[in-house]
């Protein structure tokens, strides 16, 4: 624990404390250890009684432990700046030969120090802080930020406690950084106290720009010494579906409900819903118009892709329907004892792709939120060649409303991926809505195969396919809650997506995405750790 002060000498606890012991007159307190109580104060937003307090314990404790001294009385004085330490002792009969030194003293040499006392009176005997040592100024120190995170933690619980799992809109503070350099967190002020966000708790690749608000869940509160108390979260479920019913009325009035979400944080998440009212279509409702809703919580999030699937209590139903805007060919149950949850999917040999995803994110998000255990994909010729005996999909998924238009557009005969470009002003992925208006499309039948997969779409293009009445239509309508904890609508980011079509036949092996599949090739998953 340091100060710096104006001449720019930085100054520790144990050094103003061992400067004031060398240097003490009456036993005051030095101006270095003056300004470090009201350091501690500010910083941990506790008042200057508290930090006193705190430090009259640990000088107790350290005297006691360092010293054997049982019966020790610490007064500190901070306006007057004085700070007296006594050791007591009870006054006993001359006649008791097995008293206690260290708690009694004899009434005839207690008489000596102070003739007044009498049997039964306790003996205040100042103790010199001149010949304090540095080791128990060490101790003194720890004890005492101990007290100190432990008082602080206190108020942070009394005020905090009831709003863990609640959203917050607070303030990037600092930047939290390793020896190297290298991100480890940030800290964000919460106005009473301080929150910290750890790079985990991020969406991938995400970095927060300090003394810029941004949204957070309060995810937990720590007695920790290190670090502050309050834990804070971006890549919590509950940020996502804060976001996904402050936007969607029909998800705060109880219309339609959230049933479960599955997040890859900053790459794609899938949320299950269902509507309570037959006449709403709860993905519909969730996306907009042409989106327009989901683009700025994409946006939120470091442009992650956000899939709204069907929610279906029959499970080989929901798989299905999580599996679109692929189409399900058929599927075989595994019915024995080690995989009675699993599943073999067949699906066009040309969308093996799309259902797997980038490094496996979309099919192991599948399974978590279906609840299968494994989902084994193969093209129809692999199935045949592996003997799977499959049943043939009897039934059309829910949701297929603008698949078929989407699939013509998306995948060929020849691609097995698709092909996006990202950037900061707008993500390109057809998955993030259902269906896009013609004139946002891409036609790449024009462009050369090396621009197809490295599409490029330059702001002026965007800008001229986007009229200014829809941009302004991309605005999700957030109430969240400040740092004052009232609440207060959050500014919203833009977003625009474009599909790219990835049908020339003339792509190269080394252009198309290095995770594509090939469409001859069995896709097992039996371990999404691997993938």
């Amino acid at each position: 624990m340091k100060i710096t002060f104006i001449s720019g000498q930085e100054v520790s606890l144990g050094t103003s404390f061992l400067l004031f012991s060398k240097k003490i007159v009456m036993n005051e307190l030095n101006q270095p250890l003056l300004a470090i109580i009201k350091n501690v104060a500010k910083t941990k937003n506790l008042s200057i009684e508290e930090v006193v307090f705190c430090l009259k314990t640990a000088l107790e404790q350290a005297y006691k432990k360092h010293l054997n001294f049982v019966n020790v009385e610490v007064n500190i004085n901070f306006d007057k700046g004085i700070i007296n330490v006594e050791q007591l002792f009870n006054v006993v009969s001359d006649e008791n030969e097995d008293y206690d030194d260290f708690l009694e003293i004899p009434l005839q040499a207690a008489n000596k120090i102070n003739s007044s006392l009498q049997l039964g009176d306790v003996l205040r005997k100042p103790i010199p802080l001149k010949n304090i040592s540095s080791d128990l100024i060490n101790k003194m120190i720890a004890i005492f930020n101990q007290k100190i995170s432990e008082t602080n933690f206190k108020a942070v619980m009394s005020e905090f406690s009831s709003e863990v799992g609640e959203v917050i809109e607070a303030k990037v503070e600092d930047i939290d950084t390793n020896k190297e350099g290298g991100l480890k967190g940030y800290i964000i002020n919460l106005e009473t106290t301080k929150g910290y966000i750890s790079k985990r708790e991020l969406s991938k690749g995400e970095r927060l720009e300090i003394g810029k608000k941004y949204l957070f869940v309060i995810k937990e509160i720590q007695r920790q010494a290190s670090l502050w108390p309050i834990t804070l979260s971006r890549s919590d479920t509950r940020l996502l579906q804060f976001l996904l019913t402050s936007n969607t009325p029909e998800i705060e009035n109880g219309t339609i409900v959230i049933k479960k979400i599955e997040r890859s944080p900053g790459v794609k998440s899938k949320i299950a819903v269902i509507s309570n009212d037959p006449a709403v279509d709860p993905v519909a409702a969730i996306l907009g118009p042409k989106g327009e809703k989901i683009r700025g919580i994409s946006e939120e999030f470091n442009g992650e892709i956000i899939d709204i699937v069907f929610w279906n209590e029959d499970k080989l139903k929901f798989l299905i329907n999580a599996i679109l805007p692929a189409e399900v060919i058929g599927y075989n149950i595994l019915q024995d004892d080690e995989r009675d949850t699993s599943i073999e999917v067949v699906v066009p040999a040309n969308q093996i792709a799309n259902v797997f995803g980038f490094k496996g994110v979309n099919i192991r998000l599948i399974s978590n939120l279906t609840g299968w255990n494994s989902v084994d994909v193969y093209s129809e010729k692999d199935a045949s060649e592996a003997n799977i005996k499959f049943t043939r999909l009897s039934f059309e998924p829910e949701g297929l409303f603008g698949i078929k238009k989407r699939r013509e557009k998306i995948i060929s005969n020849d691609a097995t991926d698709k092909v996006f470009y990202t950037s900061k002003d707008n993500v390109i992925d057809d998955e993030i809505i259902v269906d896009l208006a013609k004139d946002l499309m891409v036609d790449n039948k024009q462009k050369q195969p090396e621009q197809v997969a490295k599409q490029v779409v330059e702001k002026s293009q965007l800008e001229k396919q986007v009229t200014p009445k829809e941009k302004e239509k991309v605005q999700p309508k957030a109430k969240v809650h400040s740092n004052s904890h009232s609440k207060k609508p959050a500014k919203p980011n833009q977003i625009f997506s474009i599909t790219v079509d990835a049908s020339d036949k003339n792509l190269k092996k080394d252009q198309v995405d290095n995770n594509q599949t090939n469409p001859q090739t069995k896709q097992t998953f039996d371990s999404f750790d691997d993938l």
